[in-house]
């Protein structure tokens, strides 16, 4: 027999420690696998919250659920409690059922910052929707805010505005819902006329109304400002527009054969010496087209009495160009002045049209920022005559220019306009008709 043999058997005092191999060590024992006479800690020195195997001389512990460390003695990322049995804050159980997973409200590697979306409330917990957050889940934008470039809710919706967007912005005013704002304008005082798609008188014809059944005639389309209205008596309908929802909004759409005039005499502007015109509308063919005309057949207009005599024109040639164009009408005489901004593709959407006179005096006519042309005046009076001729869709003096397209609204303000009251009837105008 041999020596290891006989030391396994019967376990021999070799120095100073003592090896029993049997098949299974006792408590605080462990097997010396490898005859060195020396051992490491054994399971029963260790506090594994887990398996404990000592066999290969060393205490190896396997963590249950929860536990962490060498010795399975503390809790796990994503747990906590006594036991390290519940999910710490920002985790909760994932698909493993195990707290693997952040908690709803909270992202990051470590699940210890707030998710998109939400903030910390008064519990110091992010389990508060974020400025411009709303929903259970906080995951909608909130009213009054939208989707900005980065694609989060940090940005104020159309009519709103602030660091909370809790004003209205440019050109919007508050409705009766208190924190609702609408397309509008807080004061309307200097207007001396004001045509809107929705505020029209028509003659239907072709049974129920739809986008596509039957066509309902405009036979006046209302000023807001003095109670009159343009007006079309042409029974027949051939040559009234038509009231159209285009993108889901209003518009007195033009085909090129139709008009409207001012009922009445206008002399709103006869002692004006600035104004600003407003169009909302387009021109969607290749041809001269006129969207607004104030003219005159005074008597004491000059060499031909009996002709009409332009007093302020905003039209479109050919090439898109839009042309505004002013005539002093002062009893005796007249002289043109006129301006033109040039490089303005014809276009299907709405536009905004801005011409005006100061008593500067200059002129500009603007087209949605795009285009815009100025130029000095000699005319610093005012037209000096009543308009009997107010049009809209064609023009009357010098030959008929009629409209193929569509208006949505008309604005004459009247004096010379501010560049802040101007931004603001401009933001009232995108709003409303989406542009």
């Amino acid at each position: 027999m041999s020596w290891s043999e006989l030391r396994a058997r019967l376990g021999v005092m070799v120095g100073l420690v003592t090896a029993v191999t049997l098949s299974a060590c006792g408590g605080g024992m462990m097997t010396d696998n490898d005859a060195s006479m020396m051992t490491g800690a054994t399971c029963a020195e260790t506090d594994c919250y887990g398996s404990c195997d000592d066999s290969s001389g060393t205490a190896i512990c396997t963590c249950s659920d929860g536990w962490t460390g060498a010795d399975c003695n503390t809790c796990g990322v994503g747990w906590t409690g006594a036991a390290c049995d519940t999910c710490a804050t920002g985790w909760t159980y994932g698909t493993s059922g195990r707290c693997d997973t952040c908690a709803e409200g909270y992202s990051g590697s470590a699940c210890d910052v707030c998710a998109t979306g939400w903030t910390k409330g008064a519990t110091n917990l992010c389990d508060t929707c974020a400025p411009g957050y709303a929903g259970a889940a906080c995951d909608t934008c909130a009213p009054r805010y939208t989707t900005g470039a980065t694609g989060l809710c940090d940005t104020c919706a159309a009519g709103y505005a602030g660091e909370t967007c809790g004003s209205c912005a440019l050109g919007y005013r508050q409705t009766a819902i208190i924190g609702e704002c609408a397309p509008g304008l807080p004061d309307t005082n200097d207007f001396a006329l004001w045509l809107d798609a929705d505020s029209y008188t028509g003659d239907f014809s072709g049974g129920v109304y739809t986008d596509t059944w039957g066509t309902f005639y405009v036979t006046q389309w209302n000023d807001l400002v003095a109670g009159e209205y343009f007006a079309n008596d042409d029974e027949s309908n051939a040559t009234r527009p038509r009231i159209e929802y285009l993108g889901g909004r209003l518009a007195i759409v033009f085909d090129g054969n139709d008009k409207l005039t001012y009922a009445t005499p206008y002399t709103t502007l006869q002692t004006a010496t600035g104004y600003t015109l407003f169009v909302v509308g387009y021109s969607s063919v290749a041809e001269e087209a006129c969207f607004f005309e104030a003219s005159s057949t005074d008597e004491n207009l000059g060499a031909n009495p009996e002709t009409y005599r332009f007093g302020m024109r905003l039209k479109r040639f050919a090439n898109g160009a839009v042309y505004y164009g002013h005539r002093e009408l002062d009893g005796s005489a007249t002289t043109d002045s006129a301006t033109t901004a040039s490089g303005v593709a014809l276009t299907t959407r709405a536009q905004i049209l801005r011409a005006y006179k100061t008593s500067d005096p200059s002129l500009g006519v603007w087209v949605d920022g795009g285009a815009e042309a100025t130029e000095s005046t000699p005319f610093e009076g005012a037209f000096g005559a009543a308009f009997d001729v107010l049009s809209v869709g064609h023009c009357t003096y010098g030959g008929g220019l009629e409209l193929t397209g569509a208006i949505h609204e008309v604005i004459i303000v009247k004096g010379d306009v501010t560049p802040e009251r101007t931004a603001e009837i401009e933001a009232y105008l995108a709003g409303k008709w989406g542009l």
